[in-house]
């Protein structure tokens, strides 16, 4: 017989053994070598004792907890230690040594004073103290709960402190071995920590962290940090580190702490002190962990003195479909499985102060300025947006002014980085996340530069997952300018499909969401291709609450009686709805190709064609639904949401796109504001990644009002004896040329309201209004800027680029070129040929390419008479 088989014996008749026969077994257990025993042994103990401990020897009970305990301490393998940790805890339940757990706990206390066997010595203790009720009502036999527990182990044998002074000692007597002149690295750490650790140097320390935090989380509320053992601490992990990785140990245990139920045991001036002493004086370099524990403070500490307010955006609920009309109910589950319905269900705070208010707001600038993590970096940025953008209703007032703060902050930074690149990078990534938060609704008419000309005409394609049913098409086509933005593209499929913008949510061919932060781009700066076909899923939005079908005296909702005339009026001739037409509302609620011979049809018809004539008249039929809406309420809601009826009983269709005022928009604030555009064209000459991203922000804000009002006044150019054309067309700079041929073009259009794309509005229109003086240079523009050599002026910059030796053109130039041919053909020829003599024949040059621009220059400037002589007979009309 194999030990396996004799120990499963000896556990099946363990229960007629005697005191005598369980010592015997116990002490040749207990001899064994530690290496020798493993899970069998292990169990056959318990088994031993399981039945039979009230029975056994006075002191068996405690032999058997030191059979276990030298196993949780002594034994290799994890597993066998695991084992006879859960064995000696259920074994310091039972009666006979529920009172020597409290000695046992001393006996750890002093393991860890020690350096002895600390790991083994904490899961112990953590065992043993969670045997222990929570209140003195959970358990009447029990002495103590664990709150009075762990306080008097912290009274009489400073258990915390004995804790907090073990990782001290712990990395003091380890950093004491490494070599002189030897790196510090984790591996090292690990080789020189003794046996009896078995364990890592970061899986020793997280283990007395995790330890701290389960003491604190079950203490008592007097039980409390002071600031000197928090600063200790803190400075130990923190200031000392001997890895990187250690001081995510200590931000992880102090967010967790913060944030838990039982908060963290100390005053609150105190956290402030050590909050503003020790956290926001740490901030350069901090890692992803290290910056969640600065945010949870600083929003608790902010929260505590009323400088923001914690809210919980409702969570998206679970829908459930039913359709049906007196039939088989088809049952579809939608399950609110995204993004933002995941982070709406996570707290979110709005400011009651102007964020410079905010105790930490300037530390969290210099960690969304400063961070070296691209995590870090996005969710400082993404909290700093929010305080500036979420304001509480006693600040909503000024929302204004809030944002002019986020603005000139912006504005000062920038003029301190000088020529600091990546400083420079990421204010600049501070104004476009703005941008982006505060125009997830869209931006109203207020367009982008480089929205101010229509650009191309797209076609798109979009799969609709979103609606179904007889009325709305599987796939979408839109039409859209390249300068429509994002939001009207969401608009408009919103509308072809029946739905509400706020629940489209659309996917490019990569499955790469279309974010709601990105509704303020266009079209041309997501690279939207002519006939790209996007993908849509259902976005849940909170829930409307479903208002009466019936009210409590019986009366039907009147909105739900306009509802049934109006289905009523469609499916229906004459005032009469035949078997035929009734069928098709069925199925316009059902889609299941109900037919007139359906046994539902009949149904209906046997009961409310009162006369038998084949017909329901109206008030048939809305007796009919009246009764259903009393009976059958979940099937009335099926077949209203089929027809795309919100809870509200509002159509989802007839429910209007929020009106957005620009006037508050970070984008308007900063056209508004000279100084900011200034800045931005002075990046244009910084080059690198600084002129490029400077470039992209002054296309994506409305075009300055400056630039604009001195290309209107064609400054230092009408009237002028010596035009100086540099003033309007900068040939220096060619992202400041790029930039004002923008204007021109937009100026240049014959229609005007063709440029603005779908819903848009004169973007000048407010510049202009009251100024009669720019009203008549706006009206006489177009001819004055011919007249005063505007041609000649574009015609020379043409010719300065297609000199030029070599044949390779970057983005810019070639779009300097696009621009001024676009100018010149479309534009200019067709809207003067009336004006300029022989304006007509100066075009035949572009189809002979024999005529060198040096031909061309010499011909703009010869009078009509010198022309017969200078045009070879070949080419003349």
């Amino acid at each position: 017989m194999c030990i396996r088989d004799s120990y499963k014996v000896l556990s099946e008749v363990s229960i007629h053994f005697k005191a005598g026969q369980l010592d015997f077994l116990l002490d040749r257990l207990s001899a064994m070598p530690r290496t020798k025993i493993g899970t069998e042994e292990i169990d056959l103990v318990y088994d031993l004792t399981r039945f039979s401990l009230s029975s056994s020897s006075a002191n068996f009970a405690e032999r058997l907890g030191r059979f276990y305990w030298s196993l949780v301490l002594e034994a290799e393998k994890p597993e066998i230690r695991d084992q006879a940790l859960v064995k000696f805890c259920d074994v310091m339940k039972s009666w006979e040594l529920r009172d020597a757990r409290y000695n046992v706990l001393l006996e750890c206390i002093s393991n860890l004073e020690r350096g002895y066997v600390v790991l083994p010595s904490i899961k112990i203790m953590t065992k043993l103290i969670e045997t222990f009720p929570s209140s003195p009502s959970s358990s009447l036999s029990e002495k103590y709960t664990k709150a009075i527990l762990i306080i008097r182990l912290q009274q009489e044998n400073k258990l915390v402190d004995t804790l907090l002074k073990s990782i001290t000692a712990f990395k003091t007597s380890l950093l004491k071995q490494v070599p002189a002149g030897a790196t510090i690295t984790e591996s090292l750490l690990d080789g020189l920590l003794s046996n009896n650790e078995r364990a890592g140097y970061i899986t020793n320390l997280t283990e007395r962290f995790n330890f701290l935090f389960f003491v604190l989380g079950n203490g008592a509320p007097d039980l409390s940090i002071t600031y000197t053992m928090l600063s200790s601490l803190w400075d130990e992990m923190i200031m000392r580190a001997a890895v990187p990785s250690e001081r995510d140990i200590m931000f992880k245990w102090f967010r967790e702490a913060a944030e838990s139920k039982a908060g963290l045991p100390i005053n609150f001036d105190e956290l402030l002190t050590f909050f503003k002493e020790k956290i926001a004086r740490n901030v350069v370099g901090l890692t992803p962990e290290g910056f969640s524990c600065f945010q949870s403070v600083f929003c608790i500490l902010n929260e505590r003195l009323t400088k923001l307010q914690r809210v919980t955006t409702p969570a998206p609920t679970q829908t459930y479909h039913y359709n049906s009309i007196y039939g088989t109910q088809y049952i579809s589950y939608s399950n609110p499985d995204d993004d933002r319905t995941k982070k709406d269900q996570e707290l979110e705070f709005k400011a009651l102060v102007f964020p410079s208010e905010l105790i930490g707001i300037d530390e969290l600038w210099g960690i969304a300025i400063a961070a070296a993590s691209e995590s870090v970096l996005e969710k400082s940025t993404a909290l700093l947006t929010s305080l500036y953008l979420q304001l509480g209703a006693d600040i909503e007032d000024r929302i204004v002014d809030v944002r002019k703060e986020y603005l000139t902050r912006c504005v000062g930074f920038l003029k301190e980085a000088a020529d600091e690149e990546e400083t420079t990078l990421r204010i600049l990534h501070l104004v476009k996340a703005f941008l982006n938060e505060s125009e997830r609704k869209g931006v109203g008419s207020l367009r982008s530069h480089s929205a101010l000309t229509k650009g191309e005409l797209l076609t798109i394609y979009v799969n609709n997952s979103i609606t179904t049913g007889t009325d709305v098409p599987a796939k979408v086509e839109l039409k859209l300018y390249s300068n429509a933005s994002v939001f009207d593209l969401r608009v408009q499929f919103a509308k072809a499909a029946k739905t509400t913008w706020d629940n489209v949510k659309l996917m490019r061919a990569s499955q790469k969401e279309i974010k709601d932060n990105e509704n303020g781009k266009t079209l041309g700066e997501l690279r939207l291709r002519n006939s790209e076909t996007l993908s849509s899923a259902k976005r849940p939005t909170p829930p409307i609450p479903q208002v009466p079908l019936v009210y409590p005296d019986g009366t039907v909702n009147p909105k739900l009686v306009k509802i049934i005339d109006d289905w009523y009026d469609i499916h229906s001739t004459d005032s009469k709805m035949s078997m035929e037409q009734c069928a098709g509302f069925i199925h316009a609620c059902t889609n299941d190709n109900c037919r007139a011979e359906d046994t539902r049809v009949k149904n209906i018809f046997a009961r409310w064609d009162s006369d038998k004539d084949g017909y329901l008249t109206r008030k048939e039929f809305q007796g009919f639904y009246q009764l259903a809406a009393l009976e059958r309420e979940k099937v009335v809601w099926s077949n209203l949401h089929s027809h795309h009826y919100r809870n509200d009983l509002k159509k989802v269709t007839e429910v209007e796109t929020e009106s957005i005022d620009v006037r508050i928009l970070p984008r308007y604030l900063i056209s508004q504001n000279p100084e900011f555009f200034t800045l931005l064209f002075s990046l244009l000459d910084k080059g690198g990644r600084v002129t490029l991203e400077a470039w992209k922000l002054l296309n994506r804000l409305p075009t300055s009002p400056e630039t604009f009002k001195r290309i209107i006044a064609l400054d230092g150019v009408r009237g002028a004896a010596n035009p100086k054309w540099d003033n309007i067309l900068d040939l220096h700079s060619n992202y400041r040329l790029l930039y004002e041929l923008h204007v021109l073009e937009f100026l240049m259009e014959e229609q005007e309201e063709a440029n603005l794309g779908e819903g848009g509005v004169n973007p000048f229109e407010e510049l202009l209004k009251g100024d009669s003086v720019l009203e008549e240079m706006k009206a006489n523009w177009k001819v004055d800027f011919i007249f005063y050599g505007g041609f000649e002026v574009l015609f020379q910059i043409f010719s300065k680029f297609t000199r030029r030796e070599g044949t390779s053109y970057d983005m810019f130039e070639k779009n300097i070129l696009a621009f001024v041919l676009k100018i010149l053909k479309n534009y200019l020829i067709a809207a003067f040929t009336a004006r300029i003599r022989n304006l007509y024949t100066l075009t035949q040059f572009v189809r002979h390419s024999q005529f060198s621009l040096e031909f061309i220059g010499t011909y703009l400037s010869f009078t009509s008479a010198d022309l017969s002589t200078l045009i070879p007979d070949s080419t003349k009309p």
